[in-house]
């Protein structure tokens, strides 16, 4: 008589054989990859911090395991599993790591900040729960196109405590768009034990307040993980809108390698050692007869076979060549014509400049090079203000590329505060005029996820003073992007900036100075009506995100002739010549331009001094070669901007003047600027505080006379 096996339980969650040996391969492909990335680190060959996901493994993979291909999630630096059941591999994992030239991020970005759309894994960024807006941007892109598609954001039970998270999943379940929001509540936000963080303890309850279900499940049992995920993702897919899934975890390793955990309290680790994932789930397999002995065994064998060659490939490979350190901030770089450089003059590794022909040999007077924009005259045309001038532009490129779509607070049925958009809700409809709550992160951060699926978005902010708001989102994730993810990121911020319109502190704010020094993002100025119209259509063409400032004093006060079916674009990057002069140059932007024109024509008149005004129209890049060239014909320079003096952009032109051109200045570069202080409400004190024609008169005139 012979014996037989046991029969083995049904089968749990509808999935069959194969698919329950696939999770227990990725959770121990999780953890054997980091056992391998923690020996490197001791060698030293890992680079910079190493965070493990011990404990962890079964609810990045339990969850990534219930999305389709098409999906898309976005990790956090737990989510190794995740990561690996979307696509990614071992080798690009200890590439990555390494900063190796060949990893994914080609050395820009560390641990698992990489990304691949097509895999279905968008990288995260450090500040948490800013991925959550963007997520929802990318969920959005799925219902506005009808596809059957979901995205799935993690975030740990500190980054709930963010505004982004607050204000990107209020977005997310107002539009009801297919997003997964899972929270990893492993009880620790580096030291911050949950009860310091929240006065509820269970995450799952924060999801009343969105008007959204909260689930919860163990996050230690990946089958009950994947069940819990799956319904949630099931249920997105079919237009049931958001769910906030909660998974209780434990990190069994500190914050990071060099957290020693003394925070925790005594017998903490060893209660939650018993419920380790992987040693439960490979219990569970074997008693329920789903896998044999040998079976585990030949995954094991498989998983140490596969980091064996991976760590062979790329143990040796090299660093990044530093010529590469430089490259992709922009997708289409300026054509420059000065390039920056370690020199020779100094042996201490200063900074030198290099001239090259164009500056050195080019003509030493006149304004060849630099565009000069006038209007053309058509009497029998109608004026066309700044403010319909950005509003035609707008109206253009929504009409021309079916990609661009607009956000925004009242934007729709309001038209803005300032009416820009008006008429475009009724003429687009609401798919492509998307009203916003009230955040800016929100609107930046679903813009940039639009903006890697295809779109070209451009955010209104109602004053431009709320983008801090928004500052984080624009220059920690939308300017960095290219650089470190080669993630494309076309969109526009724009918003009415600047004073003289008796605002106050909190609606007169010139913030470009703020975003001067970041890289990866465009900063636009207009001062007329057709730059207002070129610029906008053109930034919105552009690869790369754009900040676009539009004065709100010039909105109304501002006309030009423009006539019907011209196309206007302004190249970005390129100042003009506003005025022609021979004697000294006011180099400005934006409403400074006129007050600069009007003490141009006083000194004319009164003074017989020749005075050359260069409109910057875009700060950064700033036009170096039009800077040099008007210092070279003039001699004699001031900067002027409305924005307070410290720390303003004059301060840089100064400099690259100082490096580029010092030896053409016959008199001290001086500048003028709004006095630093919050600008006041009563006219007497705004018109005192910025800079007025006077101010330009009487600084000229010691120029002249120096």
């Amino acid at each position: 008589m012979t014996s037989s096996a046991p029969a083995a339980a049904p089968m749990p969650a509808g999935l069959d054989r194969a698919a329950l040996h696939q999770l227990y391969y990725y959770m121990r492909l999780t953890r054997s990859l980091e056992e391998r990335l923690v020996a490197l680190h001791r060698q030293g060959k890992v680079v910079g911090g190493l965070f493990r996901s011990l404990g962890q493994e079964a609810d990045a993979v339990g969850s990534a395991f219930a999305l389709q291909p098409g999906d898309i999630l976005s990790p956090l630096i737990r989510n190794l599993g995740s990561m690996l059941v979307k696509g990614a591999t071992p080798l690009e994992v200890l590439r990555q790591y390494m900063a190796k030239a060949k990893s994914p991020t080609a050395g820009r970005e560390l641990n698992i900040h990489f990304n691949d759309l097509e895999r279905g894994f968008l990288g995260q960024i450090s500040p948490l729960g800013d991925m959550v807006p963007v997520m929802a941007g990318i969920a959005l892109e799925f219902k506005l196109r009808g596809e059957p598609r979901v995205g799935l954001v993690y975030v740990g039970d500190g980054a709930m405590s963010t505004g982004a998270f607050h204000e990107g999943l209020n977005f997310a379940a107002v539009r009801q768009v297919p997003l997964v929001v899972v929270c990893e509540n492993n009880g620790w936000a580096y030291s911050t034990p949950m009860r310091l963080q929240t006065a509820v303890r269970q995450l799952r309850d924060k999801a009343a307040g969105y008007g959204i279900p909260g689930v919860q499940a163990d996050g230690n049992d990946v089958l009950e993980t994947y069940e819990t995920t799956r319904h949630a993702v099931e249920r997105a897919r079919a237009g049931g809108g958001v769910t906030l899934v909660e998974l209780v975890t434990y990190r069994m390793k500190g914050h990071a390698e060099h957290d020693n955990q003394a925070y925790v309290p005594s017998g903490e680790l060893a209660q939650w050692a018993g419920q380790d994932p992987i040693v439960r789930y490979q219990r569970r397999l074997q008693d329920s007869g789903w896998v044999t002995p040998a079976e585990i065994a030949g995954l094991d064998a498989r998983i140490e076979g596969e980091l064996d060659a991976a760590l062979a490939e790329c143990i040796d490979e090299p660093f990044p060549d530093v010529a590469t350190a430089l490259t992709g901030v922009y997708a289409d770089p300026p054509s420059a014509e000065v390039e920056w450089y370690r020199g020779d003059w100094a042996e201490s590794g200063g900074w030198a400049v290099r001239r090259l022909d164009g500056l050195v040999e080019g003509p030493a007077s006149g304004a060849e090079g630099i565009a000069e924009t006038q209007p053309p005259n058509h009497p029998t045309a109608e004026p066309t203000t700044y403010l319909d001038a950005i509003r035609q532009g707008i109206w253009e490129e929504l009409e021309r590329d079916p990609a661009v779509l607009l956000l925004g607070q009242d934007i729709g049925r309001l038209g803005g505060p300032f009416r820009v958009t008006e008429g475009m809700l009724e003429r687009f409809g609401a798919d492509r005029i998307i009203e916003m709550p009230v955040s800016e992160i929100a609107i930046v951060g679903a813009a940039a996820g639009l903006a890697h699926l295809g779109r070209r978005p451009v955010c209104e902010m109602q004053f431009i003073d709320f983008i801090a708001c928004a500052y984080d989102m624009l220059t920690n994730y939308v300017a960095t992007a290219r650089y470190r993810a080669g993630l494309r990121t076309p969109m526009v911020v724009r918003g009415p900036a600047g004073g003289r319109v008796r605002g106050g502190p909190f609606h007169s704010q010139n913030p470009e100075a703020a975003f001067l020094h970041t890289p990866g993002l465009k900063i636009v100025c207009p001062a007329t009506a057709r730059d207002a119209k070129g610029l906008i259509k053109a930034a919105i063409r552009d690869e790369d995100p754009v900040l676009f400032l539009e004065h709100k004093y010039l909105y109304r006060r501002v006309k030009e002739i423009l006539p019907a079916g011209e196309e206007i674009l302004t190249p970005i990057g390129q100042a003009r010549v506003a005025r022609s002069g021979t004697n000294l140059s006011i180099i400005t932007y934006s409403a400074m331009v006129w007050v600069a024109l009007e003490a141009a024509e006083r000194l004319a008149a009164e003074d017989g001094l020749s005075v050359e005004v260069i409109d910057l129209r875009t700060l950064l890049p700033l036009d170096d070669a039009a800077i040099v060239r008007t210092v070279r014909k003039t001699g004699r320079v001031l900067v002027a901007h409305e924005d307070t003096r410290t720390g303003g952009v004059a301060g840089e032109i100064i400099a690259r003047i100082n490096d580029l051109a010092f030896e053409w200045l016959d008199a001290p570069v001086r500048r003028v600027a709004a006095h630093d202080v919050p600008l006041p409400y009563a006219p007497t004190l705004e018109d005192y505080v910025l800079p007025q024609a006077d101010d330009l008169v009487a600084a000229c005139r010691w120029m002249a006379r120096y």
